[in-house]
């Protein structure tokens, strides 16, 4: 990863596919193995010498609350009110601006991916056995289920409390489960009993609950997984977990932080799903970021002396705007959009029935909270309403106060605290003996408890105690190929780590770019240190056959004085330049985009950033070699390669990221080999509002690097291989529907007009935010280089998890790889071995990374479009990998 890639902090997380806030950046689940202790450098410009090791998330779910037009104001919060500023989280732990999936939604229908009679387990490698966290279903139902839709007048969106209401019959309709919309019993509803009567737990509401009869489901139909997961939420109940988002806690195992007001709690994911063995039940250990200050705390925190209420408004939107927030009353969710500082609990709206209320009004018959004088004070938080709300005929935004809401997830001043993250770090951070324990701990509360136990009984099912075991194959290592004698290849280490053999080889870049026509920006405090830094960057581009020529010219600017006419004055008199380095003093956003801006936009030349503190780091030869690295790549130099036999063939990857300063719009991100040995690369980026634009720039992008391709090696490609990463779990049909058939016009187009043999497509998509965990003698980590298709891979797809990448803290996570097109038709370990070399082809670390590397340049590319760019690259860097 680059040393200026950290400085944005990690982007905002789109959500997962279950009626997830789109664009969720906070109060997500925090997967164990996130990378805590980076929370704490997020922000750091010095993250060169680490790798590219995203850690995994999961949003939760939102409901809604009143929505309305508001038409009546009081005065907004007190002015007088001031302590010292917080900052608020936007994110903990998330994916980026990524669709973040796991491999066990059920919501969408199972979209068939392999073809018939394909065997897609692969025999290369050495074989070994493998502990899963997956847990056989013993014993299979084999009675049919009756699928009830059941609605509540008024409108209810509290699960909770439309379980507790359906409860008022619990022994009218006797055995059945209910997951807040859809109900399963094994007989029928006597026509009596599809209308029925209950009362709110205050008394203070009456509900008409009405049942109505959808189908049969029976024991081989994929329905029948729904049952499956409600039954098993519904156990999970009975050991006193409670349900947050999509997941389960344990409000009783809570670690708390006091002095941070924050809580940790512990939780599990849990998903029952068709396996190649059988019907498994997948579980894994999650965690949510509580914290326990309000919304309002936030907004007094802001509120300095003498700050005018024009500058307190932008400054409270800028700190609340796109963060989650979670409400005391119903424990649900919600994206802030906007804060109306117009609006209070005095204000009043048009409720579904017509009726006006004001909000205080609301919420004391709603929830039998009594709004004070002094909170009617408050200015109101904007969400806006989910798909789901909307299906149930929200349309209106949803107005929520700020002391009712608590802020979830990390702030920012949290994840500078090192003290803190080194404390939360110690409970995510879990080694696989560790993990396995947590996960042995909870089948046993489930297989022993005598509630779970009857509950289960009552319908038929029981899960294995022990976890499940599958073969696995762990593939030999790479070699990788080096200057000056391409003939001499070293092999990584047993971590996929090639920096120590590579320097004790003393062997050269494969490609040297050399440094010739360059500038340093530096703030002037820094001038010596960064002469200094010079000779070092000279001296260590030498050993590694790389030449640095003496920079035209150091140049000094203040820090306090930035924007791009200024960078102009300063820079526009060298003429054409090859590349400008920055010295920066911290890592603020704006200086970051700012810089991007403007060699990306104007320019037209790649930029390299270094944090000033890493001037003076006692592993500067270390750094600068890593630095002068980079650098070459971004001019178009090769610094290794593998061998890959194929010709012909072109490698791509595409991501996707949500744009912050594009409201509305996402950056896809195209990225495609153009050389022969897959180590050149061409990189496009289009903005799109919606799926099918997406689709129709993909259509023109990838035209594009056809006929680049075509001019730079005098040939098509006769064979492509596409990694699609940021793929949700419904989205599956609609990239074979839709993103596939766009990549075959352009190759209709481009190779008929050419007069070619049309090239052979394989379409894989790639997830790596998945729940799927396994363990090598039951208590150590994957090796670099595991495969697993077989047992836990799913029947109706041509799928594989593959573990390229070593983690130095926590569980490894494989990734997962979805064919959902192969007309090359390779056996399958052919592929897995091609998936697994593309991962060593990142040069911004000299090791694997967790997914081949084109994706891996998708990702960068659309990342920091997304967050700082905005626009797409002059057309002089498309064959530069200047995002690095």
């Amino acid at each position: 990863m680059e040393q200026e890639a950290k400085s944005l902090g990690r982007g905002r997380a789109k959500g997962r596919n279950r009626f997830v806030p789109q664009g969720a950046p906070a109060g997500s689940d925090i997967d164990s193995d996130a990378s805590v202790m980076s929370f704490s450098t997020a922000l750091e410009i010095d993250s060169i010498s680490l790798r590219d090791n995203d850690a995994g998330s999961q949003s939760s779910s939102s409901t809604y609350a009143p929505s309305s037009t508001v038409t009546g104001t009081t005065d907004n919060m007190s002015s007088d009110e001031s302590v010292s500023t917080t900052r608020q989280s936007t994110e903990t732990g998330s994916s980026g601006g990524r669709t973040s999936t796991s491999n066990y939604s059920q919501e969408s229908s199972i979209v068939k991916t392999i073809n018939d009679g394909f065997n897609k387990v692969g025999e290369d490698g050495h074989k070994v056995q493998v502990v899963t966290n997956y847990y056989q279903m013993n014993e299979t139902p084999d009675f049919h289920l009756y699928q009830f839709r059941v609605d509540f007048t008024p409108v209810e969106d509290n699960t909770s409390i439309k379980k507790a209401l359906l409860r008022q019959h619990e022994d009218t309709l006797n055995k059945y489960v209910f997951d807040g919309s859809v109900m399963y019993r094994t007989r029928l509803i006597p026509k009596e009993f599809q209308t029925l009567h209950a009362t709110s737990v205050a008394g203070n509401v009456a509900y008409t609950i009405t049942i109505r009869l959808v189908g049969q489901v029976n024991p081989e139909d994929s329905m029948y997984l729904q049952f499956y997961n409600i039954v098993m939420r519904k156990t999970m109940t009975l050991i006193n977990m409670e349900e947050l988002g999509r997941n389960m806690y344990d409000r009783a195992a809570a670690i708390k932080f006091p002095q941070d007001r924050l809580e940790l709690w512990p939780g599990f994911i849990t998903a029952i799903r068709n396996h190649e063995r059988g019907t498994l039940l997948c579980v894994e250990v999650t965690h949510k970021v509580l914290r326990t200050c309000t919304v309002l705390d936030l907004m007094r925190a802001i509120k300095q002396p003498g700050m005018s209420a024009n500058d307190f408004e932008k400054a409270v939107r800028a700190e609340i705007e796109d963060t989650i927030v979670m409400t005391h009353y119903n424990r649900r969710t919600y994206t802030i959009s906007d804060v109306d500082f117009k609006a209070t609990p005095a204000s009043s709206f048009r409720g579904q029935d017509g009726s006006i209320q004001t909000y205080a009004e609301y919420y004391q018959c709603r929830y039998n909270i009594t709004i004070t004088e002094e909170m009617m004070k408050q200015p109101l938080l904007v969400s806006k309403p989910k798909k789901k709300d909307i299906n149930k005929g929200v349309t209106g935004d949803i107005y929520l106060l700020p002391s009712l809401c608590n802020p979830t997830g990390l702030s920012n001043d949290m994840r500078k605290n090192f003290s803190l993250m080194k404390r939360l770090s110690e409970h995510l951070h879990m080694d696989p003996t560790t993990r396995k324990k947590k996960l042995d701990e909870f089948m046993y509360r489930l297989t022993t408890n005598e509630k779970v136990q009857e509950e289960f009984a009552a319908w038929n099912i029981k899960f294995a105690a022990t976890a499940l075991n599958t073969e696995a194959r762990i593939m030999k290592k790479q070699q990788i190929v080096l200057g000056p004698d391409p003939d001499s290849p070293i092999l990584p280490d047993d971590k996929g780590d090639w920096t120590r053999p590579m320097k004790n080889s003393r062997s050269e870049m494969l490609k040297p770019e050399h440094v010739k026509r360059w500038v340093v920006m530096s703030p002037p405090k820094d001038v010596p240190a960064t002469r200094s830094f010079l000779t070092t960057l000279k001296k260590m581009g030498q050993e590694i056959g790389i030449q640095v020529s003496q920079p035209l010219d150091i140049i000094e600017y203040d820090v306090n004085r930035y924007d791009q006419t200024i960078l102009d004055e300063k820079i526009r008199n060298f003429g054409q330049l090859d590349l400008v380095f920055f010295v920066l003093p911290n890592n603020t956003l704006r200086r970051y985009a700012e810089i991007k801006n403007y060699t990306t936009l104007v320019l037209g030349v790649p930029s390299q950033c270094f944090l000033s503190k890493n001037l003076t780091n006692k592993n500067l030869n270390s750094i600068a070699s890593k630095v002068i690295i980079q650098m070459t790549a971004k001019l178009g130099g090769v610094p290794w390669s593998v061998k890959v036999p194929l010709k012909k063939l072109m490698v791509l990857g595409l991501d996707v990221y949500h744009c912050s300063n594009r409201k509305g719009e996402s950056a896809g991100a195209l990225v495609a080999t153009s050389s022969p040995s897959l180590t050149s690369y061409l990189s496009l980026v289009s903005f799109h509002k919606d799926k099918s634009e997406l689709a129709t720039n993909l259509f023109t992008d990838f035209t594009i690097m056809l006929q680049e391709s075509m001019r730079i090696n005098q040939y098509l490609p006769s064979k492509i291989v596409m990694y699609r990463d940021g793929v949700g779990e419904g989205q599956i049909g609609y990239v074979l529907s839709h993103e596939i058939a766009q990549m075959k016009l352009a190759i209709t187009d481009v190779y008929g007009a050419a007069g070619e043999e049309m090239p052979k497509l394989t379409f894989v998509i790639v997830t790596k935010k998945i729940n799927t965990r396994a363990f090598l003698n039951g208590k150590q980590n994957l090796p670099v280089g595991t495969v697993i298709d077989t047992g836990v891979t799913l029947p109706e797809r041509y799928d594989f998890f593959l573990v390229s990448q070593d983690v130095r803290q926590g569980t490894v996570s494989p990734t997962n790889y979805n064919v959902v097109l192969d007309e090359m038709a390779m056996p399958a370990d052919r592929l897995q071995l091609l998936s697994y070399k593309m991962c060593h082809l990142y040069f911004n670390w000299s090791g694997t990374v967790a997914v081949p590397a084109p994706c891996q340049y998708a990702h960068k590319l659309a990342y920091i479009t997304g967050v700082a760019i905005g626009e797409r690259a002059l057309p002089s860097l498309t064959e530069k990998l200047w995002y690095l």
